[in-house]
């Protein structure tokens, strides 16, 4: 079973892919290494997890400024 964590965790990862820059500014974080920490602290998950669970949405939500997830499919 996935922990509640997780599903707030993959929810958070799921924005910050979708809106990309904007999304930081809303949350009103300077860069994306301070949003996953702090988004992190907050929902008591690791913030690799949130930036890994952010790299599986990438593709989707493609921005054209990401290296590395032209071509790539989704997990």
């Amino acid at each position: 079973m996935i922990a509640t964590k997780n599903i707030y965790a993959t929810i958070v990862a799921f924005y910050l892919a979708k809106y990309d820059k904007i999304a930081i500014e809303h949350l009103g974080y300077k860069s994306f290494s301070e949003a996953f920490t702090k988004c992190a602290e907050k929902l008591g998950a690791n913030k690799i997890y949130i930036k890994l669970r952010r790299d599986e949405f990438d593709p989707i939500y493609i921005s054209g400024e990401k290296v590395g997830t032209i071509g790539r499919c989704p997990k």
